[in-house]
């Protein structure tokens, strides 16, 4: 009987003892992959460490890419380790990950001025007056008409010949002088001819633009050559390019003297340029050539800095 009373409390102590081990969290395995036992890697109430219970680098459950079921520091976890996905992890981008995007990242576009299809902007251009007449002079004053500078000529000792400049003109950022050649330029400094072969026609005297059609026109608008019935050519590129004007056409030339809007401006004999501001004309300059036209634009000092 006592052994048999022995005997029982021994069982009972061991079904105790099983039941204590059998309670504890973490079910089979404690692998630290997430499951119903002490989960390492996020979510759990005691993760301490990486990865479960003889797993330190994460098991099933800390993929270091991924973080796994129930794994992911991202997600829940309450100390960084070993297995959480902290940067470019999936769902956990901080930096570059998976749909992240930093500065130039796919599909970014770093652009600076002057891109696809723009033009760079001229640095320096300011008000000015330019002076356009025989042997292709070319003269520009930042000081309403009281200095000349910025000095282009083809032949100093130009007459009533192909390099007579009788028109120019400002619009939209491009400067066009004409005569028999048509000059064009950007910043009042530097010059291109256009060639010769691609300009229709030869002897122009007033160059317009008509904002309505966007084009330039250049024609020939003296009364012995028909007047504004005489031939014209037009560019649709800013003076680029010239074709033969298919439809009537007007051009007025600048009157002379040039007004300034607070002085006036005149050409005479061999070369002078004169002004008048409050009083009689006097002159400002002498140069090789005769000066046909004057126009007001923007253009780059050759002095600047």
């Amino acid at each position: 009987m006592l052994f048999e009373s022995l005997r029982f409390k021994r069982i009972a102590l061991f079904v105790l003892a099983l039941g204590a081990c059998s309670s504890a969290p973490g079910g089979e395995g404690m692998n630290g992959s997430g499951g119903s036992g002490p989960e390492v890697m996020g979510g759990g109430s005691g993760e301490v460490a990486a990865g479960g219970a003889g797993d330190p680098v994460g098991g099933q459950g800390g993929e270091t890419a991924t973080g796994g079921t129930g794994g992911n520091v991202a997600t829940g976890g309450t100390t960084p380790n070993t297995g959480g996905s902290i940067a470019g992890g999936t769902g956990g981008s901080v930096a570059g990950g998976t749909g992240g995007s930093v500065t130039g990242g796919t599909g970014g576009t770093a652009s600076a001025t002057g891109g696809s299809g723009g033009t760079p902007a001229i640095a320096n251009l300011k008000p000015a007056i330019m002076a356009a007449g025989y042997g292709a002079l070319r003269l520009v004053s930042f000081d309403d008409g009281k200095t000349w500078r910025n000095r282009k000529v083809l032949n100093p000792n130009g007459g009533d010949d192909n390099n007579l400049i009788r028109a120019v003109n400002y619009v939209n950022g491009v400067w066009l002088a004409v005569g028999w050649k048509i000059f064009r330029s950007e910043d009042g400094l530097n010059w291109t001819e256009i060639d010769d072969k691609t300009v229709p026609g030869g002897w122009y005297d007033c160059v317009t633009y008509d904002p309505a059609k966007q084009i330039w026109i250049v024609k020939t608008v003296r009364a012995d050559r028909g007047g504004q019935n005489g031939g014209a050519i037009i560019s649709k590129d800013a003076g680029k390019t010239w074709t033969n004007s298919p439809a009537p056409t007007r051009c007025d030339r600048q009157p002379m003297p040039f007004n300034t809007g607070t002085a006036q401006l005149r050409s005479a004999w061999r070369g002078k340029i004169e002004r008048a501001s409050g009083g009689g004309f006097t002159q400002v300059l002498v140069d090789c050539c005769g000066v046909e036209m004057f126009a007001r634009g923007m253009a780059v000092d050759e002095k600047a800095p």
